[in-house]
């Protein structure tokens, strides 16, 4: 016995990570017969390894060749030696010649390279500065920006190199005002392959100086009574008049210097940093930290704002101070005793973790302080402090650890300190404004962006703000939502720009708390959708949750499916008995036998099965019947249940499980036309091609048995679900009016070059009725001024002059009808028109194509759509893929 040929089952390239079986055929080429039962084996290697399953063959006449299949081999890039060897391993024939069973053949594995997609870029334009998003870029490893300013032309410089898309800088700063940059990401994988931007990106770094903050400081005032021994305090006013706010973020220092009659020196008391940020035409009070303690004479108090120039100003001048002249009397009797309270917290955005009070007791008043501080004013004593020196003049307590109290909601809240000392009282209090946190998300569908926050203690209502640049002054209040509400959902944005959002929670007391402002991209274009692909390594099945992939059962490629971006799909991998799910790869990792993806790019998720579904025979005389793979294909569509329409070609198929000897007996039963397929025999798997004309669930069984096997053989069961056509009754709303351009069906949108004239057959329209249907069809505009694209041979000029979809110009005239003669033919074609494109033509041509029943009428949307490309010689249509856009 020699063997011949062995070569791969499946035609075509051979790639890395692919599962493949190989043929080849075992001859007798002696002087008898080799008669059964007598059998032998034979063995496929791969580089000298062994398969699994060696084939065996029963009986083998002189002359006569059989053929044989090996075991599955996962494909390994590079260059292999397939070898297939007759009698072995066991060498079950004595033959004439022991040294010719092998033969060989090479094969190639072509290497698969990662695909590296292109990073989005955009970008808007802020005070000399420039605002950098991103996305994209998936199957990289790094990630390249580069810049150019001026114009779009090489070389551009590199700003940075990142391993991560979110790792590179959001913000360009320190640009020229009223300069033009450029900007471009190359994505790099790991093997070297590169992706740069589509396009790039470009914007205007603005000139600033007008829109800077400018802090005035407009009063100061003395606190307390002009007496000798009072302790006075001072409070500062702060208004910022420049062109655009002190972000929240930012902070600035005030100082309160006491100048006193001459010759004496000045005064300065403990600077003051002001956290709580400044919005532009408002105001803000200092007060000062330290208190002074007065004596008899005439001062002068002077206060400055943003001393340490911390805040970037419009201008810095001599407003930034200001003084106030007061005079010191008398000799008082001092108080006994005063309390002042301070908070080292306030005007940040919520929670406020771990607030602690300070709490100041002064005056003339001796002994042991005690101090009861209260969080929220509430009248509840939450921290209790006795404090027994000093026992006389100034004493303080701040809260620490445990003491100290967090603000989890947002609001306005007040606390109170009292104190007592010597049998005296006092009291003070102060206020802790919680700022309400707000969150933006791109979604929950396309082109929108849902902005979201917490709960605010005593508000009235909420109202959200937005702006496309996020100055001061740009922002306009879009939604008022009532207090029980925390979310608006912000629709119908230009895909991919980015817009700022301002929350203002407006309280009870008519004051208002605001959040910091945030950015966010509105996502992709509501004409977008991803394409997601599922691969299944091995004897498993991978299926998502709505069921328009089920994967498996012979299908190793299922998809791709579209879907809209954003739209979270759920694939679950299931096992039968003797197998077992190893985990994801690609868009899913783990092995969980469930993955979410998200579909903002096109996406591929791979499977990975091991083992075999136990019952298989592996061998003469093993007990138990082989097991087989059933399932149907049409299309995309593949796996143990699928549906069509009436007149889809579907595949039947059946696999018997690895291990299982050929040749195989199929034997079909159930669903028309397989009834007639009994005992079909064959050595590898079986495949049948059927066309239904009638709806209904096709349920199909088949059952497979070897050479060796004597019994009932286990059922593999695949349904596949015809719908039915729609019911043609007169007198219901559908009636089943079917239209298309030039013929194809289901193809709605016909695509037109605008330096082209388009030929009469090039804009054929194809009109099929149901037999119900008895009127006429008429070609209509859907617009409501008169004016439509006209048929029946007379020309139609399109005015490209407009730009825009409601100013599309049309020849007036009467809509085109044609009659049915045979209601249940297709209407003729004809010849409708000749259409001419000129100019910069880009917007579509709709029009409808409309029928009744005598009662109801139908009507289906088409588009002729003028758009600028690639044409397929004779011009009209695009010869690259172009989006087929919705019915109106």
């Amino acid at each position: 016995v020699v063997s011949k040929a062995p070569a791969p089952v499946q035609a075509g390239e051979l790639t890395q990570g692919a599962v493949y079986t190989f043929t080849g055929d075992i001859q007798n080429a002696g002087q008898t017969s080799i008669v059964s039962p007598d059998s032998f084996n034979s063995r496929f290697l791969i580089d000298g390894v062994p398969l699994t399953g060696d084939p065996s063959i029963v009986g083998l006449a002189k002359d006569e060749t059989k053929p044989v299949v090996s075991g599955n081999w996962t494909a390994t890039a590079g260059s292999h030696t397939l070898t297939l060897c007759a009698d072995e391993p066991k060498n079950d024939i004595v033959e004439l010649d022991e040294t010719n069973n092998c033969s060989e053949s090479t094969i190639l594995v072509a290497s698969t390279r990662p695909v590296v997609n292109p990073v989005a870029l955009t970008t808007s334009s802020q005070c000399e500065q420039i605002a950098l998003t991103y996305s994209g870029g998936t199957g990289a490893g790094s990630f390249e920006l580069y810049r150019k300013e001026g114009s779009d032309t090489l070389p551009y410089e590199l700003l940075e190199t990142k391993s991560r898309l979110a790792d590179l800088r959001s913000i360009d700063a320190g640009l020229d005002g009223g300069a033009t940059y450029f900007y471009m990401v190359k994505a790099i994988s790991a093997g070297g392959l590169t992706s740069e931007s589509v396009r790039p990106s470009s914007a205007v770094a603005r000139n600033c100086t007008d829109a800077k903050p400018d802090l005035i400081a407009t009063k100061v005032v003395v606190n307390g009574a002009l007496t000798i021994g009072t302790n006075l305090t001072f409070t500062g006013t702060v208004t910022n008049s420049g062109g655009s706010d002190v972000l929240a973020n930012q902070s600035f220092v005030n100082s309160f210097t006491i100048i006193p009659p001459s010759p004496a020196s000045s005064i300065p008391l403990r600077e003051v940093t002001y956290r709580n940020g400044l919005a532009k035409d408002s105001e803000a009070e200092v007060l000062s930290t330290d208190s002074w303690t007065a004596v008899e004479g005439t001062y002068t108090i002077k206060f400055c704002t943003n001393t340490t120039r911390t805040v970037d100003e419009k201008a810095n001048d001599g407003f930034n101070c200001t003084t106030n002249a007061f005079t010191v009397v008398g000799s008082g009797e001092p108080e006994l005793l005063t309390a002042t309270l301070t908070a080292d917290k306030s005007g940040l955005v919520a929670p406020l973790d771990l607030v602690s009070l300070t709490a100041t007791a002064d005056g003339s008043a001796t002994g042991g302080v005690s101090y009861s501080f209260d969080y929220t004013n509430d009248g509840v004593v939450e921290v209790a402090h006795v404090q027994t020196s000093p026992t006389s003049g100034r004493a303080s307590y701040s809260t620490t650890g445990g003491e100290r109290h967090t603000y989890t909601n947002a609001g306005k809240y007040v606390a109170r300190v009292d104190l007592s000392r010597g049998g005296e009282t006092a009291f003070a209090t102060v206020s802790i404004n919680a700022r309400p946190k707000l969150t933006l998300t791109t979604g929950p569908g396309c082109q929108s962006i849902t902005t979201s926050w917490g709960t605010v203690e005593g508000v009235a209502n909420y109202v959200v703000a937005r702006s496309f640049t996020g100055l001061a002054g740009s922002f306009s209040d879009i939604k008022t939502l009532g207090s029980g509400e925390t979310s608006y959902a912000d629709t119908s944005l230009t895909a991919g720009s980015v817009y700022y959002y301002q929350l203002k929670a407006v309280l009870t007391d008519g004051t208002s708390l605001y959040s910091d402002t945030l950015s966010q991209s509105a996502g992709a274009s509501c004409s977008q959708s991803y394409a997601l692909t599922v691969v299944v390594n091995g004897s498993g099945n991978v299926a998502t949750s709505a069921g328009e992939i089920n994967c498996g059962n012979g299908a190793t490629s299922c998809g791709p499916i579209s879907y809209a971006p954003g739209v979270n799909v759920t694939l679950t991998a299931t096992t039968e008995e003797g197998v077992t799910f190893t985990g994801w790869s690609d868009a899913c990792s783990g092995s969980q036998t469930s993955c979410m993806v998200t579909m903002n790019t096109d996406l591929q998720a791979v499977g990975s099965f091991s083992g075999t579904p136990t019952g298989g025979n592996t061998g003469p005389g093993a007990p138990g019947a082989p097991t087989v793979i059933c399932s149907a294909r049409s299309g995309l569509k593949a796996g143990s249940l699928i549906t069509v329409d009436i007149g889809d070609t579907v595949t039947w198929s059946a696999t018997p499980s690895a291990g299982t000897p050929p040749p195989y007996t199929f034997d079909w039963t159930g669903s028309v036309p397989l009834e007639g397929m009994h005992g079909q025999t064959q050595f590898g798997p079986f495949a049948v091609d059927v066309e239904y004309t009638t709806s209904g669930d096709k349920i199909g069984s088949v059952a497979v048995s070897d050479v060796n096997f004597v019994g009932t053989p286990t059922l593999c069961n695949t349904t596949v679900r015809v719908n039915p056509e729609p019911v043609c009754t007169p007198g219901q709303p559908n009636f089943g009016l079917v239209a298309s351009v030039k013929g194809i069906p289901g193809e709605k949108t016909m695509y037109m070059d605008p330096a082209v004239s388009v030929t009469s057959s090039q804009v054929k329209v194809s009109v099929v009725a149901p037999s119900c249907f008895t009127d006429t069809i008429t070609f209509q505009d859907p617009f409501t001024d008169g004016k439509h694209p006209k048929f029946g041979g007379v020309q139609t000029t399109y005015n490209s002059t407009h730009d825009t979809l409601t100013s599309v110009q049309y020849d007036t005239g009467t809509d085109m009808s044609i009659t049915i003669q045979n209601p249940n033919n297709p209407v003729p074609e004809g010849t409708y028109t000749t259409y001419t494109a000129t100019g910069n033509d880009n917007n579509p041509l709709p029009f409808k194509v409309c029928g009744s029943d005598g009662t109801f009428t139908q009507c289906v949307s088409l588009i002729l759509e003028v758009a600028p490309g690639a044409l397929d010689g004779g011009g009209g249509t695009s010869s690259t893929p172009l989006p087929i856009f919705e019915e109106f």
